[in-house]
């Protein structure tokens, strides 16, 4: 669904410049040699609740947990390199996705094999379902205009630069365990296609 882009305009600065202050609460591939893929910071406070729980298990804080763990989440997200391009992903949740700056282009295969690629801008608030697989391509700017209006020129090339795109996404409770689409092998684990311990490293991915 397509909100104006006026209201993502007004709610990007401000939304952006007030958490962000803060460094991120959870951070998707820190090791990686170019860097993370993805900064995420946490407004709703229900993650915090869990981890004190583990920290501090007392009566009160586990039954928080376990609140906590019928609750979406709330997550401010700042992308900053694509996807692994050697498999689909799907997630363990239902998610809303809304852009507020920047923006990706999202690859999906459909039945039959047919791959098919969409745009996706600021202002923009998308449904997910669980079983959802996507990967996210970011854009590259040919040249960088004062405000990215609709003129900006976009162009796909490595050595370009990439444009980081900021999204507000609400992550419902798990519900299912989440992998990657191999085109060979099927769907594997997150775990087996990731490096052990490093959230967002790739491991041994398809192979």
């Amino acid at each position: 669904m397509k909100t104006p882009l006026t209201l993502a305009e007004k709610l990007a600065p401000m939304i952006i410049r007030k958490i962000s202050r803060r460094p991120p609460d959870f951070i998707v591939g820190a090791d990686h040699p170019d860097g993370p893929y993805l900064l995420r910071w946490y407004i709703t406070p229900w993650r915090r609740w869990r981890a004190q729980a583990d920290a501090n298990p007392t009566r009160w804080n586990r039954c928080r947990a376990a609140v906590a763990r019928m609750l979406p989440n709330l997550y401010l997200h700042c992308f900053q390199r694509d996807d692994d391009d050697r498999a689909l992903h799907d997630h363990p949740s239902w998610g809303v996705s809304y852009i507020l700056r920047g923006g990706y282009i999202e690859h999906t295969i459909a039945e039959g094999g047919i791959h098919h690629r969409a745009d996706y801008r600021p202002g923009v608030l998308r449904f997910m379902g669980t079983r959802h697989a996507h990967r996210i391509e970011l854009y590259r700017l040919l040249f960088k205009p004062r405000g990215l209006g609709p003129t900006t020129f976009f162009m796909q090339s490595a050595e370009l630069e990439k444009l980081h795109c900021w999204t507000l996404f609400m992550f419902g409770p798990t519900v299912r365990e989440w992998g990657f689409h191999c085109a060979d092998r099927g769907w594997i684990h997150w775990k087996t296609f990731t490096a052990a311990g490093k959230p967002g490293e790739v491991g041994r991915g398809c192979d």
